[in-house]
Parts: structure tokens; sequence; C-alpha cells
């Protein structure tokens, strides 16, 4: 299911009008108050170096902050960031390369990997990647592909490349940006891949990441090779994070 070529629905001028009425958090914060018009959510793991986030979550991208919660789990360190306000409301979307929550910037700074979950108008069930990290693209992609979810990885509206994109801020510079069309987000949707089985005599993700990241070099960065079941990023041992089976996190069986 992966496909390079088939374009998606580009942005309309109105579109771009809505999504940047903030050029920056602190704009942002001379017109609105946490606990009022907006919430973030923000869960570091001392044992993680891998963030989910989710930056415009609420009534913004619609399930994108329920998803990135669902996929960090309690395996990952987590930050959403959750309008309140309803669509004939100010719009409080912060363009990603813009968006400078310093709370969002200082937890990824802290972290090796980063995976941003966000929401698109394309018809269908599809997902968009991309982001600098160009080698966890091409792995999120294929599992994704692997679980009958149509995958466009080029040839996007969606690209994330710009240095300051906030889910390039990691330790590494690069990270992972997904689009996800609303269809996919449903909660139908979620249920339905969530069922989606791990390939019959598939290796067990953590056995696979923890031999991958095994016979690495240094200079080979080590990447979580599923979100569903972590390898050992950084830890002693292996996570014992639940079956991807028997959550919607493994969507992304990503196995």
């Amino acid at each position: 299911m992966l496909d390079s070529h088939v374009p998606a629905r580009m942005p309309s001028p109105r579109d771009q009008r809505l999504r940047d009425r903030y050029g920056s958090f602190a704009e942002l914060l001379q017109h609105h108050r946490e606990g009022v018009d907006f919430d973030r959510m923000l869960r570091p793991r001392a044992a993680s170096n891998v963030v989910v986030l989710a930056p415009h979550g609420g009534r913004m991208e619609n399930h994108t902050d329920t998803i990135a919660e669902a996929v960090a789990a309690e395996d990952f360190s987590l930050y959403c960031f959750r309008s309140r306000l309803g669509r004939h409301a100010p719009n409080l979307h912060i363009t990603s390369h813009r968006f400078d929550d310093p709370d969002c910037v200082s937890m990824l700074a802290t972290h090796r990997w980063a995976v941003a979950i966000h929401g698109c108008s394309t018809a269908g069930e599809r997902a968009f990647l991309g982001g600098l990290d160009v080698g966890l693209v091409d792995d999120l992609a294929r599992a994704i592909s692997a679980a009958g979810i149509q995958v466009d990885t080029t040839g996007h509206p969606y690209p994330g490349k710009h240095p300051h994109n906030i889910v390039n801020r990691t330790s590494s510079g690069m990270g992972v940006q997904i689009e996800l069309s609303m269809p996919l987000r449903r909660s139908e949707a979620r249920r339905r891949h969530s069922a989606v089985p791990r390939p019959p005599g598939a290796e067990p993700l953590s056995r696979k990441a923890a031999r991958l990241t095994a016979s690495s070099s240094p200079s080979t960065s080590r990447r979580p090779w599923s979100l569903a079941t972590p390898p050992t990023c950084g830890r002693s041992t292996p996570s014992t994070a639940t079956s991807s089976s028997s959550r919607w996190t493994a969507w992304a069986a990503w196995a």
C-alpha cells in the first residue's frame, strides 16, 4: 500500500488563513489562557528516548491527541496541546515550524526520537509521513502499509522538513510527522485496525529491536522499530508493553 504518487488534497487559501492566526506560542498566550481556552498534557518518561506529540489536538485536528496518548501509553514521553474552542472561535493552530511552546521544546531536546500525530482532511483512510528522520519514516511506512493502510512518503503537502518543525527539535535534530486522514482517525477505523494481527511467525519486536541495536555501530542511530512494542532505546531491558494486537497503538502495528 505504499504510494508516493497519488496526490493529496492541497490546503486551500482559506485553510492557510485559519491555520496561521498566531505565529508563536508567546503570541497565543497574549490572547488565551491555559485551563480556559486550551489544555496541555506533558508526561515525561525518564527511561524513554522517544516523544509522541500532538501539537494541534482537541478541537483543531480532532482525535490526534487521543491517538498520541494511546501510542505513548506507559512507554514513551508525551506532549499534547488541546484546544477547547469551537470551530467558530479563534483558531489556536500554530504552524508546526512556528510551534515553540518552551515546555515542549525542552522535552524534545532531551529525547533522541519524536513522532508527531497530525490530522488532515484527505478522503479515505490514508497516512502521510514526513520529517527529517528519513530512516524512521521508511520503517514506519512499511509497517503501516503492512496493516493495510495507504501510505504516502513523498509528493504530498506535508513534508515536515523544516528544521524548526517541532518534531525535528530532538537531540538528533530529526523526527517523523504523521498526517492521518479523518476517516482513519475516526473511532470505527481505530477499532478495525486494532484487530490487525502480527504476521504469522513474526519476530517479537522487542527482540528484533534488541538484535538490531546490538549489531549497530556507534555511528548508526538506533530507532524505535515499533511504537507499539518499544525497543531498548537506551534502556537496560526490553519493554514489557502490551501486545500490539491488543490495543490500537498497533494500528501502527508498526510491526
